[in-house]
């Protein structure tokens, strides 16, 4: 078995090699879901279990942020038990560049028109994972069988490669969800900053605490590890969009090319379904059950360079309408 690797360490890893015959595919039902003009600010609503992936029109809205949504975006990380990793003075800087070299990478908020697609409901559940291994479409996760803290049918599946989610994703029938497309999941046209509203609250999302880098788990939300993929219903969007917040970091498909000193963002003009650049490190949206409240945020972008065998990197897929 291949040993697990700290967050910290980035490489890459051979994907899983894809079966010389792939099995059918059932057909899975969507929800098909229209903005309604009731949706504003402070208004959260919540939504019982449904199909298992949510379909969503054609778009556009603001990604990214501006220099004030990040200065908020400090002010509640300064709540922490580390509030010093979140100085972004320049000797702060100087001695830990991370969290502020991540926000830089949220501006700038420009106008992204996106197509049709749908997404998962959920992330891709172990049970959901082990019947792609068992036909010989997926590698098998890197943890260890029986291990309960991962191991468990309805927890998501974790301990995989980038590689192995989008292998996964391409035997569904889709693929991994482009970063504008998972950010408008989150934060939908009014531009919520979190998927329940535009308040944090802790309760709504199994998250972890600040208190060293990048994070470490918390108890006081229900859950000491990961939680079960059908767990705080409460967080979900108005869609129903469980854990977008929280649980697991997620894959997506984009990759980031950053200048030497981290500060690249977004290119200022507006885009139609972007796709990120051709080279540079793999990202992740929506923090985990390890990371504090600032990676819970929807437009925080997390740089994992293929980051092997995480026990706080899980993923969803998206799907082409």
């Amino acid at each position: 078995m291949r040993g697990a690797w700290p967050v910290a360490v980035a490489a890459l890893a051979v994907a899983c090699s894809a079966p010389t015959q792939r099995p059918p595919r059932s057909s899975v039902p969507l929800i098909e879901w229209k903005p309604t003009p009731t949706e504003r600010a402070g208004t959260i609503a919540l939504a019982a279990p449904g199909p298992d992936r949510v379909a969503l029109p054609g778009a556009t809205f603001t990604m990214g942020s501006t220099e004030a949504d990040l200065k908020a975006a400090v002010l509640l990380c300064r709540r922490e038990p580390a509030p010093e990793y979140c100085d972004t003075s320049d000797l702060a800087m100087a001695l830990n560049r991370y969290i502020p070299t991540l926000l830089r990478l949220e501006l700038h908020a420009h106008t992204v028109t996106l197509s049709p697609f749908a997404i998962d409901r959920v992330e891709v559940s172990v049970a959901a994972y082990e019947r792609c291994v068992v036909v010989g479409a997926c590698a098998r996760p890197d943890f260890r069988p029986g291990d309960r803290r991962y191991d468990a049918p309805e927890l998501p599946v974790t301990h995989v490669l980038w590689q192995d989610a989008a292998a996964y994703c391409a035997w569904q029938g889709g693929r991994l969800p482009r970063e504008a497309e998972w950010e408008y999941a989150a934060r939908g046209k009014a531009g919520r900053a979190f998927p329940w509203g535009y308040q944090y609250a802790p309760r709504r999302a199994n998250h972890g605490v600040l208190s060293t880098l990048p994070g470490a788990p918390d108890e006081t939300d229900g859950a000491a590890g990961l939680a079960p993929v059908e767990s705080y219903a409460d967080g979900a969007t108005p869609e129903g969009i469980k854990n977008l917040a929280g649980n697991v970091a997620e894959w997506v498909s984009d990759l980031v090319d950053r200048n030497m000193d981290g500060t690249v963002g977004y290119d200022k003009g507006s885009v139609t379904n972007p796709q990120g650049a051709q080279s540079g490190e793999h990202l992740t949206r929506g923090g985990s059950f390890r990371t504090g409240a600032i990676f819970l945020r929807a437009a925080m972008r997390s740089v994992r360079p293929g980051q092997p065998y995480a026990d706080d990197i899980g993923f969803r897929c998206a799907y082409d309408r």
